[in-house]
């Protein structure tokens, strides 16, 4: 008969796995919804090009900042892990936008 150390070590394992298991699909998921983000930015930049605005808006900007205070702590999150998470997607996404806009270079009339 095993002694409650080994089982308990064996049940702390088996909890981990789980764990590991569980975040990889929310990493598949949480990657899966950023996709999904892209594909819109990249319709938006497009549009944006169309219409011969600028691929940044500092005023969407400010209120994307406020947004994601807001919604970081609603779910206990960093707000200085948010702010650099999205940099880097904004940062993604304004280039897309530039090459939109190299692309169609020419404003709906």
């Amino acid at each position: 008969m095993p002694n409650p150390p080994d089982i308990e070590k064996e049940m702390a394992e088996v909890r981990l796995r789980d764990l590991r298991e569980a975040i990889d699909l929310i990493d598949d998921e949480w990657i899966a919804l950023l996709a999904r983000r892209f594909e819109k930015t990249r319709e938006v930049g497009m549009l944006k090009a169309r219409l011969g605005e600028m691929p940044s808006d500092p005023a969407r900007q400010k209120q994307r900042a406020r947004l994601l205070a807001t919604l970081s702590r609603r779910h206990g999150v960093s707000l200085v892990l948010i702010h650099a998470l999205f940099a880097t997607i904004s940062a993604e996404v304004v280039a897309g936008h530039r090459l939109a806009l190299a692309e169609l270079a020419r404003p709906i009339s």
